[in-house]
Parts: structure tokens; C-alpha cells; sequence
């Protein structure tokens, strides 16, 4: 579980092994297709092409998408879609923070007394504790979690937008 440390640098080791950089990469890599085919979809599904779906929704975050996805398909009575996106949207709910934490800070290391920990830091503040600033811990499974999630729903996506070019229900 990702968590906020107090943290003391005598614990952490400034090398970072290549399998915890693969696995750096392959969770940027997983969610880069995650967001691509949702936003794909979403054109199909809306009906437009892909350059003016790209204009009118290219800046929409993903957690956005899905609720937009999920009220159209609701909306129509596709209640099973619906479902689908609920539940795509409690996964992706569920590891959004390990990912974004992952891409938007910069890993400084492992803890010493944890090693599967990956450390990560930015310049964001810690509330009411002056000069400091917070440093999460990422365990290497909760990655690999939130990899897979992304694997996983990128391909079951690709399914459905398979179907809808061919016209298929």
C-alpha cells in the first residue's frame, strides 16, 4: 500500500535495480494505453471522428471519460455497458493514485529496511509541518497491481471497440 512517510534519508538506498525500473516503465507504458483506448472508445462510441472527439474532449481526464461513457450508455439503456464502466471505474479509482504518484513525482530510491519500497518525492507540501515535504513509499506489488489492472483493461476495451467497428453488439 502506497503510504506518506516521515522520512529519515539514512534509510534510503539511491539505487533503483532494473527490475524496479521495468517495472517503472511498464506501469507508465500500461496506463498511456489505458487512457488511449478509453479515449478511443469514447470517440466510437459518441460517434465522431477521432480528430474532432480529440478537439472537443482531448483534455478530459480519464476518471471523467468513464463517467461521461457510463451516463451515455446508462442514458440509452445499455445497462450492462453501464456496469462495465462502474466497475472499470472503481479499478481504475482503486490504483489511479499509485499511478499518478509514480508519473508525477520523481523516485529517489528504496527504503533500506524495505527494499521492495520504491521512495518517491515532489515539492508538495506536508500540511502544518513546516520545511517539509512528502515523500511516499510504493511497494513494487502495488505496481505490479496497478499494471495489471491497466493490462487488463486495456485489452477487455479493445474487445468492445473491436465490436463496435465491425458493427457488432
Amino acid at each position: 500500500m502506497m503510504s506518506s512517510l516521515m522520512f529519515q534519508e539514512e534509510n534510503l538506498e539511491r539505487h533503483i535495480s532494473s527490475d524496479m525500473k521495468i517495472a517503472i516503465a511498464d506501469l507508465i507504458m500500461a496506463w498511456a494505453a489505458l487512457d488511449t483506448i478509453i479515449e478511443y472508445w469514447s470517440g466510437l462510441t459518441f460517434g465522431l471522428p477521432m480528430d474532432l472527439h480529440s478537439i472537443l474532449f482531448g483534455n478530459m481526464q480519464t476518471k471523467a471519460r468513464i463517467e461521461k461513457l457510463k451516463l451515455a450508455f446508462s442514458h440509452y439503456g445499455n445497462d450492462s455497458s453501464a456496469k462495465s464502466l462502474t466497475r472499470l471505474a472503481k479499478g481504475h479509482s482503486k490504483f489511479a493514485d499509485t499511478r499518478n504518484a509514480i508519473a508525477h513525482r520523481k523516485c529517489i530510491g528504496t527504503l533500506k529496511d524495505d527494499p521492495s519500497r520504491l521512495v518517491f518525492t515532489s515539492t508538495k507540501h506536508v500540511k502544518k509541518s513546516v520545511g517539509n515535504f512528502e515523500v511516499l513509499a510504493i511497494d513494487l506489488s502495488e505496481i505490479k497491481a496497478a499494471t495489471d489492472f491497466a493490462i487488463n483493461a486495456e485489452n477487455n476495451i479493445w474487445e468492445i471497440t473491436e465490436r463496435l467497428t465491425k458493427n457488432e453488439p
